[in-house]
């Protein structure tokens, strides 16, 4: 039976072996002198060392969840409670723990090898004898040998044949990689420095296969890099809980009046410091298919918490501008245009250029005024004014959601710890101010020359120390995102802004562009960018990896360039993409009306797409499984599917964007094609993989293709906003296989209500004899019965529509409910844009579209079209 909450505190007797209480099955849960195991699933444990107020019960900033697990029973093969070392076993593995054995003797070693490119971290110099001044590597090395607590040294120099500044060390506790430095002697590899626990960890499955090893679990990495899937994946994956704290409900927020807190947290805002050890950890069981990976996934966001769904319109337009001084009357008319275009867009908002501030600053600015929130740039936006909330009246009567950029610092002059009363107040006082005026949400940018740090430091550059090897970048995601969610919560109808009916802040991912990873909370605090001046190939490339290893399927990069031809190639790739956030002054009408128009119709083809983004947003929240899919995770056994240059989009469309545009106007690349056939969006051809190709075509259209057997769901009313859809009518755009038998199922949640309703629809394909074919559409009914749904077959050239049955009522020949589209008659004719709805004619190289209408019906729908393939002439 499951423990009560309160028997949460249980006595551990810490020279005996003691089988838990608390949450987890007794069952499930073996403490063996200052360590604890728990059995948390057939794939799933948790061993933990003793912590300084004992073992750790509460949730903490990594596990959310520790209640809802089921456990497996453990039995004690052997244990030793003096020396918290033990055998215990399981119907699923066998885990050995213990003190580990006594180091060798160090090794000798060559002190004047030289490691270029590296620098130390975690030390202690030689008294006396730290900084010999300018010297050669030959000089900084010899004095090290000589000195006997010399372990170490390390010059100014990024050429070992040139001199520099040397330092001896007593201490390296790790180190990093960076340009202009040199090192030798016994140096840690780079990574952060672990922390170590003292403790050793073998695990072996059933058959006594050897799964998992470590010398200490300190070892054990507390970034999150979550394994590929495929032929090279780990049986297993762990994780540390480290650094470990305890959360208050109420966040980095200020503490409710009626809180019942413990008089010990009430200077550190309810937040818990005081169990911190390095250890503990949880062991994934990944097996060796894709299915036990998926299931461990589904177990990391159990544990961890999943990826918040986002409020609709985030997977709208976003634009902001990067160091554009606007004026009030400037901002309107650029807002004015992007309505009057045509253009859909649902967020503008704000640099840095909201406040007074170094760079372009009025002639009042005083040194510091960027620190605070009480001077903004009232010169330039005579609305900023408190009281006044005109600006925000505007944006909301435009249908547009916005946000400020906010770099940081901290309370009390930058003395302020973040989980202080003085800064939680500051900061509180600080965004709410704004949000109360109508900002809609907050963007967090550490990328400064100060920031807040991490709990527990002090230090207020952007890059200052980590605590325990975790920076400011999650923290920030934490207080930004969970300040926004508390007020809210306070405020459920939020004045002078568009609803905002979940939570969201922007803040800058912890991973990108990290070999170690980022902190495996990160993901509960959504959504992230990359980071300044980052190129069109790593932004492709962090979308796509971000959803595998690090569970933070809303990364993205600044979208668009300076140069026109690159600007649409960033539009292309955006706007297949997860969050497609134009920052910089890259509005589309800036180009000319041709490139506008190429700009506006991928704007619309995105917005189109709405209901099954939307829907994919649910999935992420519920399965960790990202929108913008690397292929690998459909297709794991195949080399080339790891590829992060490319990617399935919404499951059934693959995209591989292009980085350059030829003289020609023509871009060209390779690109993987995944098992099975695939149809080129923009002509209509079908090829079949696996197998490389080149794809070479206008710069204007983006290579994807759609998925045979797959399909998605639009909308023909893309309009300018999420909001002002008109979802009475959907479209399923479906890409039938016709050769063989196939299933394809879709849920579509509907917009605004917390996703609680939802309508399934399934298509699947039947062969009841050779050349004959039979495709079967399948929708649950709508609410209120209220919706019209346009059903597009997309056959394959040769083949021809026979007949139509709509709930098992053939229709007449001559029936409007059907129309058969012909594609294109020649190239030279004016392409239609992929997904373009009811009544668009398929390219010149495809098959017949059939078009067909379902009325709403109070009963499940059934279509079900018969295709002929024509025999082909002689």
């Amino acid at each position: 039976m499951r423990a009560t909450l309160h028997a949460r505190i249980c006595l551990l007797l810490v020279a005996l072996v003691t089988f838990g209480c608390c949450a987890l099955d007794p069952s499930a849960q073996v403490t063996v002198g200052d360590v604890r195991v728990q059995a948390l699933s057939p794939s799933l444990f948790r061993i933990e060392p003793k912590g300084p107020m004992g073992f750790e019960d509460r949730t903490t900033f990594l596990v959310v969840d520790r209640e809802s697990w089921d456990g497996v029973p453990i039995t004690v093969v052997h244990s030793d409670p003096s020396t918290s070392s033990a055998v215990l076993k399981t119907d699923h593995y066998t885990i050995t723990f213990g003190p580990p054995p006594p180091p060798p003797p160090p090794a000798p070693i060559d002190y004047c090898k030289v490691v270029p490119d590296v620098d130390v971290d975690d030390i202690e110099r030689i008294a006396n004898n730290s900084a010999l001044g300018t010297v050669t590597v030959a000089e900084c090395c010899g004095n090290c040998t000589k000195i006997p607590d010399c372990i170490a040294w390390v010059m100014a120099t990024g050429d070992p044949s040139k001199p520099g500044n040397c330092w001896l060390m007593a201490k390296v506790g790790g180190t990093h990689n960076t340009n202009g430095r040199i090192a030798g002697g016994r140096l840690p590899p780079p990574g952060p420095v672990p922390s170590l626990a003292n403790i050793t960890l073998k695990v072996t499955n059933s058959n006594g296969d050897l799964l998992y090893n470590t010398s200490d679990i300190g070892r054990v990495s507390q970034n999150l890099l979550w394994p590929s899937p495929g032929p090279s994946m780990p049986q297993t994956y762990a994780i540390k809980d480290y650094p470990r704290f305890y959360l208050p409900e109420w966040g980095p927020t200020p503490m409710p009046k009626n809180a019942s807190v413990d008089p010990a947290l009430v200077q550190t805002n309810g937040f818990d410091f005081r169990n911190n050890v390095s250890g503990d950890v949880y062991v994934f069981l990944l097996s060796d298919t894709q299915e036990s990976w998926e299931s461990s996934r589904r177990e990391f966001i159990q544990l961890a918490g999943p990826t918040p769904v986002l409020p609709d319109w985030a997977f709208g337009t976003w634009q902001g501008s990067w160091w554009h001084n606007y004026t009030e009357e400037q901002a309107k008319q650029e807002v004015e245009q992007w309505r009057s275009d045509d253009l859909p867009i649902d967020i503008w908002g704000m640099d840095m250029n909201w406040r007074n501030s170094p760079k372009g600053h009025d002639d009042h600015y005083e040194e510091g005024m960027d620190h605070y929130y009480t001077y903004p740039r009232t010169d330039l936006f005579p609305d900023f004014n408190p009281p006044a909330t005109a600006w925000f009246d505007f944006l909301e009567s435009h249908g547009m959601r916005t946000f400020f950029n906010d770099h940081p610092f901290p309370a009390n002059n930058g003395t302020a710890m973040q989980t202080s009363l003085a800064e939680v107040q500051f900061r509180w006082n600080g965004l709410t101010m704004w949000m109360n005026r109508g900002l809609t949400f907050w963007w967090f940018d550490r990328n400064w020359h100060f920031s807040i740090p991490p709990p527990m430091e002090t230090d207020q550059s952007s890059f200052g120390p980590a605590w325990c090897g975790m920076d400011n970048q999650p923290w920030g995601s934490y207080l930004y995102y969970t300040t926004v969610e508390m007020f809210n919560k306070y405020n459920p109808d939020r004045q002078h802004t568009m609803s905002i009916d979940a939570p969201i802040a922007l803040s800058k991912t912890d991973a990108y562009d990290n070999e170690f990873g980022g902190h495996p909370a990160q993901h509960r605090y959504p959504v992230w960018w990359t980071g300044d001046c980052v190129s069109l190939p790593s932004s492709i490339q962090s979308m796509v990896d971000a959803g595998v290893r690090s569970f933070m399927p809303y990364t993205h990069s600044d979208c668009g360039s300076n140069d026109a031809r690159e600007n649409i190639l960033w539009t292309q790739h955006c706007a297949l993409g997860s969050i497609f956030r134009y920052h910089g002054e890259y509005q589309p009408w800036r180009w000319g009306t041709e490139l506008e128009n190429t700009i506006r119709s991928y704007l619309k083809m995105r917005y189109k797409l709405m209901p099954t983004i939307i829907s994919a947003g649910k999935t992420i929240s519920d399965t960790a499984f990202p929108m913008v899919a690397r292929g690998d995770l459909f297709w794991p056994q195949e080399h080339d599917a790891s590829t992060n240059m490319q990617y399935i989009f919404l499951n059934d469309t693959l995209v591989a964007p292009c980085i350059s545009v030829s003289a020609q106007n023509t871009t060209s690349r390779t690109v993987w094609i995944p098992p099975g056939q695939w149809t080129n969006a923009w002509n209509g051809s079908t090829v079949e993989g696996p197998k490389n190709v080149t794809a070479s075509q206008p710069f204007e259209q983006v290579p994807m293709w759609h998925r045979r057997g797959g399909f998605v769901v639009t909308t023909p009313s893309p309009n300018v906003t999420v909001d002002a859809q008109d979802w009475s009518t959907l479209v399923v755009e479906a890409f039938p296989l016709l050769h063989q038998p196939y299933i394809s199922e879709r849920v579509i949640f509907e917009r605004g209500t917390n996703h609680a309703i939802k309508t399934g629809v399934k298509v699947f394909t039947q062969i009841p004899e050779h050349d004959i074919a039979h495709v079967n559409v399948e929708i649950a009914p709508t609410p209120n019965n209220s919706r019209h749904w346009v059903v597009r077959f997309h056959l394959e050239p040769a083949w021809m529509l026979e007949n139509t049955t709509i709930n098992r009522k053939q229709l007449a020949a001559s029936s409007q409910l059907v129309n058969v589209i012909t594609p294109q008659q020649t190239k030279s004719q004016k392409l239609s844009m992929p997904f373009d709805g009811p009544r668009a004619a398929p390219p010149v190289s495809a098959g017949p579209t059939v078009e067909v209408h379902l009325e709403s019906c109070e009963h499940k729908s059934h279509l079900l079209i018969r295709v002929r393939r024509l025999q082909q002439q002689l």
